[in-house]
């Protein structure tokens, strides 16, 4: 098993939420990336950092809010599945475009 921290890569964000760390998780041929609740600019340093992104699982981005899980993340993980973490009373803030 391996589990990798691709962020944060910044000591200087506007935003608290792109202090969230964001992982992958590898175990066998299995992997799960876990995006806490960084958003699209620490999205976006994750991918020209060249990680190696693609996962079968993704825990979606900041509840599946539209500040995360951008189209260009999307892409560079690749997932099978994709699962939004649902908040208290089984609120989801995941969009449309998304699904």
């Amino acid at each position: 098993a391996s589990f990798n921290i691709l962020a944060p890569n910044s000591s200087n964000y506007d935003n608290l939420n792109n202090y969230s760390v964001v992982a992958k998780v590898s175990f066998g041929k299995t992997s799960f990336l876990f995006a806490g609740d960084a958003e699209s600019a620490s999205e976006n340093e994750i991918i020209s950092a060249g990680f190696d992104l693609k996962s079968d699982i993704l825990k979606i981005g900041h509840h599946g809010s539209n500040t995360s899980t951008s189209k260009q993340f999307l892409k560079a993980v690749n997932p099978k599945y994709a699962l939004p973490q649902v908040m208290e009373k089984g609120l989801v803030l995941i969009r449309k475009p998304v699904l």
